[in-house]
């Protein structure tokens, strides 16, 4: 099903003890569940955002542990931390997953709730350049420079690849650095209505908040669209049914993940903007039908 690990599983140490913070209550009332997030992943955040708030409105607290992808995983195959809104699949995340493929449930049985993610560079909108090949074929408007996010990302595992299918491999640098970082950089350049090429990823509050365009990939350098997907662990699955037919219930748009995160991304608190998401009545109808 998914290939053999390419990533390590390092951090492992930072989930000692997290069990603790994963007490389920047996009984309807009070239960806390703990899943993880990923510091600059703010599609992630914004659907964990959404679930804190409709969870809580069942009586359940969804309580978040800040790990990497790589200690994340394990922590659900281990049982460590019940588990995570947003896996990448069948490519972005399966370097992490493969080795569990017998340890988690991918929550799977009506497809992902999200079936349009995107991996990509992205440009600003006066930039002339409008597709991959246009712009890595003009390595010195650019600096020899692709600004990236952090180096342990699915995304930023694919960009070789993506740069070989080009043939630019050897006529850009890519810089890892965070999303915060890169998307600092993108709106500096903006700014000073400079050049830059950035990878980013769609769905993504960017794309409505910034002056700045996708790359057309004709070449398919990158993977087709990936499935968002919750993964948890074999025992959160059995013993929590009820929230996992919930999860699998859940469907969203490109405009209301879009709106999400924006929401999200404008708020305070990252909750606080869920239910700001959550006023409009058409996108409480969707989450309502979740739960029916």
């Amino acid at each position: 099903m998914w290939k053999k690990i390419l990533a390590g599983t390092a951090s492992v140490g930072l989930l000692a003890g997290l069990a603790g913070c994963s007490d389920v209550e047996g009984g309807a009332e009070s239960q806390t569940i703990n899943f993880f997030e990923v510091a600059g992943f703010d599609d992630t955040t914004a659907i964990t955002a959404l679930w804190t708030v409709l969870l809580a409105e069942q009586d359940i607290t969804l309580e978040t542990t800040m790990v990497d992808l790589a200690a994340g995983f394990t922590g659900v195959a281990q049982g460590d931390i019940d588990g995570y809104v947003n896996a990448w699949l069948p490519a972005t995340h399966e370097a992490y997953l493969s080795e569990f493929e017998d340890q988690v449930v991918i929550v799977d049985q009506n497809g992902p709730y999200f079936d349009q993610n995107e991996n990509l560079f992205a440009v600003p909108e006066y930039v002339e350049h409008d597709t991959v090949a246009e712009a890595l074929a003009d390595p010195e408007l650019f600096n020899g420079e692709i600004i990236g996010i952090e180096a342990g990302s699915g995304l930023m595992g694919m960009v070789p690849d993506t740069l070989e299918a080009y043939g630019a491999t050897d006529d850009f640098e890519v810089i890892s650095s965070s999303t915060p970082a890169m998307l600092s950089s993108l709106e500096s350049a903006i700014a000073d209505e400079e050049p830059v090429l950035v990878t980013l990823w769609n769905p993504h509050w960017a794309f409505a908040d910034m002056p700045i365009k996708a790359l057309e990939d004709t070449e398919d350098g990158w993977v087709e669209a990936d499935g968002s997907y919750f993964v948890v662990s074999e025992e959160f699955d059995a013993e929590h049914p009820e929230i996992v037919e919930w999860f699998a219930n859940s469907k969203l748009t490109q405009e209301e993940y879009a709106s999400l995160m924006y929401d999200v991304s404008q708020a305070e608190e990252p909750a606080e903007g869920a239910e700001v998401w959550l006023e409009d009545s058409a996108n409480r109808a969707t989450v309502d039908s979740w739960f029916e």
